[in-house]
């Protein structure tokens, strides 16, 4: 008999069919643009991919795995964008919605929409768009919005108000630090040309008290600068979470049979 090597690929979705969670399954889509490379939409997508998972309102599926599946079905994911494509996408990866967006630019303006899809219904479920005049670094602050908005989640800016915190904070305590040390010299010139005994230990009080203040400044600038980087490496951080893995949850299983006749 004819020797027959038939190899059979099965994908299981456990995460899928987990029925332990009741938070929604959810992909995200890789985000188009004609104003941005092809490596920033992937991080700003995966950017938004983990601030979802972050907020933990939602079972996400990982850009990884979504690969894996979609290559087992021969479908390209690069220039999905639109909502029939993505209600394809959606069918494929057995997710209730789906997540897509583009980022375009007017003059000055960068503009973002994203939209979720249901996928049983084939019906865009909401769409959400913001606007902004910065740098391109401003998207991570865009993405807290409207990730903070599709939970349900009162935004904070927590990794931008440091900027006018420490901004502020270093301007104020240098100046009053200026203000001080001229101060003492003053208090000092005064000091060298007393004549009484009394106003010599005064000016020399003086002296002293403001030079302390002068020092006590720098202390509280240096301490808004190191605030300032701290705080700016936390944002780097953020920024550069790319592919993150949810809880054990997410793993599929292939299964490869052989059998020979």
């Amino acid at each position: 008999m004819e020797k027959i090597v038939v190899t059979i690929v099965v994908f299981i979705n456990i995460c899928l069919a987990n029925p332990g969670s009741n938070k929604p399954y959810i992909a995200v889509l890789d985000f188009g643009s004609p104003v941005l490379s092809e490596s920033e939409l992937i991080s700003i997508t995966n950017q938004f991919r983990s601030n979802l998972v972050r907020l933990n309102s939602y079972t996400v599926i990982n850009r990884n795995k979504m690969e894996v599946i979609l290559e087992e079905q021969s479908f390209q994911m690069s220039g999905c964008t639109e909502e029939e494509c993505a209600v394809e996408v959606g069918r494929l990866l057995n997710v209730s919605y789906i997540f897509y967006g583009e980022v375009g630019k007017i003059g000055k303006t960068y503009t973002i929409d994203i939209s979720s899809v249901n996928v049983e219904t084939g019906q865009i479920n909401k769409s959400y768009s913001k606007s902004f005049i910065g740098e391109k670094d401003d998207f991570l602050r865009i993405l807290d919005e409207i990730t903070c908005e599709i939970s349900g989640i009162k935004y904070k800016q927590t990794f931008y108000t440091y900027k006018y915190i420490a901004s502020i904070g270093t301007v104020t305590s240098a100046s009053l630090g200026v203000f001080s040390y001229l101060k003492s010299q003053d208090y000092y010139e005064k000091h060298q040309n007393s004549i009484s005994k009394s106003a010599m230990e005064g000016y020399k009080n003086l002296t002293i008290k403001y030079r302390n203040y002068s020092y006590y400044c720098a202390i509280a600038s240096g301490c808004f600068i190191i605030y300032y980087f701290i705080n700016k490496s936390s944002e780097k951080k953020n920024a550069e979470k790319v592919n993150v893995e949810i809880s054990g949850n997410t793993d599929s299983i292939r299964i490869l049979l052989s059998l020979k006749l």
